[in-house]
């Protein structure tokens, strides 16, 4: 749908006529693309001109051209755009000339349960006013349920700019998103000794129907903890089959076990929460932006009643908790080596905080909760924005952590079939023993010569830890050798470890004249990053 539309407007470099609002995304899952298509959409059906563009095809001069423009941005790591962005938000930070003439809205996409919340869209309505461009409707920022506000933005941006008698929301259509079924056909524990139990997990998919790629990821909704659903409802003194109305009947378990998120706090929630209880210790801890931040990430559900208590009702369930949200997981395998399979390695999170067990909703609904033969559903997530270079030939550097292992294995896998291919992996994790993740396969892989170097790093094997940036910094020469061979770079793990790498990269190229830049190598497609 979306490259229709592109087709048929927006020229490259066709400067807009005046009457014309031009609608330009930065957008790496297709979120902020789905946005800005339908805002597109909306203005076309009221007979207003518009063209939709992605910033990855306009140049920021061209905003002197403008009269409205409407800017649907995601956020990606740690605050930055998206990386098909990158070379817009830096024209736009080069520019000189003003923009009086350019009025402007920021609808801006991100998840609340990352620190950066929207940063991108926030730092590109800064810089547009530094340049003198005029906000005309406020912006808004959407939370990873994405749909309300979206619809709230779209509908106020077009009513001022149509005039139109349209009082009610504007509606999204439906996603272009395909539910499959699969059945967990294997489940295999990697780390057998490990505190932190890593495993394997074979779907049986149906291959006439589910198509994927290496880079892509799978979204799925999981079930909350028993054992933290039937805590909440004994504090709140709830009977388990009570009714709850959410366009279906549910008995409350039933919600609290398969619609709501309990195990992840945000600080809408606190804010509603707020205005039922009243409560004048979480108005205070509101007021602190850094220790709400702080509650939302080490807190569930059952703590938040415990320390701001309220006799809630099941009935002020569905307007109060925020839906449960879709967890993704990096697809592990290549598909035409096993057509009919889907592999993940999921690590899973389980740990006691305040004399309770804490345990992550996905993580354990896969690994422990389902039993082989049980059916899960899941929809494909694409990323062209996380691909292998269409030529075997290009030398490819992975650098990866923990369980940022999975990308990595499906793109070597795909890599093994060309025997021209150069492929180097820096692999870090605690340790040797424990963590050290599709051994076999990846010593395999180093025989065959599918991998040329395998640099490891565990960092709980020696006195003075040792992680993968530090591994990167020891073999520099090389690196940049590959580097200037037109190597491409691949970073799967955290937040935290990919800008530790980023970090070490900038320092090399940085340090070498003959070298590009990071920021060069991104906006060329050579540095892509799966980080979690």
């Amino acid at each position: 749908m979306f490259a229709g539309i592109r087709k048929l407007w927006g020229g490259d470099n066709v400067a807009p006529a005046k009457d014309t609002i031009t609608i330009l995304y930065g957008s790496k899952s297709g979120n902020a693309e789905f946005v800005a298509s339908e805002t597109f959409r909306h203005l076309k059906d009221l007979g207003q001109k518009a063209r939709l563009k992605n910033l990855s095809s306009y140049k920021a001069a061209s905003l002197a051209d403008e009269s409205t423009v409407l800017f649907v941005v995601s956020t990606h790591g740690e605050g930055d755009p998206p990386p098909s962005s990158l070379r817009f938000f830096k024209q736009l930070n080069r520019m000189q000339e003003e923009l009086a003439e350019l009025n402007f809205s920021v609808c801006a996409l991100g998840d609340s349960d990352y620190d950066h919340f929207c940063q991108a869209g926030r730092k590109l309505e800064k810089r547009l006013l530094e340049l003198g461009a005029r906000v005309f409707s406020e912006r808004v920022d959407c939370d990873e349920a994405f749909e309300v506000a979206a619809s709230g933005w779209i509908s106020t941006v077009v009513k001022k700019l149509t005039n139109a008698d349209n009082p009610e929301t504007l509606s999204l259509q439906k996603q272009d998103r395909t539910w499959h079924v699969g059945l967990i056909r294997d489940k295999q524990k990697l780390n057998e000794r490990a505190a932190d139990s890593v495993y394997h997990i074979c779907l049986s998919i149906d291959a006439s129907t589910v198509f994927y790629r290496p880079g892509d990821s799978i979204g799925i909704i999981p079930q909350n903890p028993v054992a933290l659903v039937d805590q909440i409802l004994l504090r709140l003194n709830l009977k388990p089959d009570e009714l709850v109305d959410v366009q279906e009947e549910l008995s409350v378990r039933e919600f609290l076990l398969t619609k709501a998120e309990l195990t992840r706090l945000s600080r809408a929630l606190l804010e509603r929460y707020r205005e039922l209880t009243s409560d004048e210790n979480l108005t205070d801890l509101l007021t602190e932006e850094q220790a709400c931040r702080h509650y939302c990430e080490a807190h569930d559900f059952l703590d938040l009643l415990q320390d701001f208590p309220y006799p809630l009702k099941a009935g002020e369930f569905p307007g109060l908790l925020d839906q449960l949200k879709v967890r993704y997981y990096s697809i592990a395998s290549f598909q035409p080596n096993t057509p009919s399979e889907i592999h993940l390695t999921v690590k899973q999170l389980s740990f006691s905080r305040r004399n309770r067990l804490r345990q992550g909703a996905c993580s354990n609904y896969l690994s422990e909760w389902l039993a082989p033969g049980t059916a899960v559903s899941f929809f494909v997530a694409p990323d062209d924005g996380f691909r292998l270079p269409a030529d075997p030939t290009v030398p490819v550097i992975f650098i990866a952590a923990g369980t940022g292992i999975a990308p990595v294995r499906a793109f070597l896998t795909e890599r093994e079939q060309h025997a021209c291919s150069r492929n180097w992996l820096i692999f870090g994790a605690k340790s040797r023993a424990d963590d050290f993740l599709y051994q076999q396969q990846l010593e395999q892989w180093k025989h065959s010569g599918t991998l040329e170097y395998l640099d490891l790093a565990f960092s709980r094997d020696q006195s003075v830890k040792v992680y993968v940036q530090d591994l990167m910094l020891r073999r520099g020469e090389e690196l940049l050798k590959w580097i200037d061979a037109g190597a491409h770079i691949y970073v799967c793990g955290s937040i935290a470890m990919g800008r530790d790498v980023r970090a070490a990269i900038d320092a090399m190229l940085s340090a070498s004249v003959d070298q590009c830049s990071l920021n060069q190598l991104i906006e060329d497609k050579r540095y892509c990053e799966d980080v979690y």
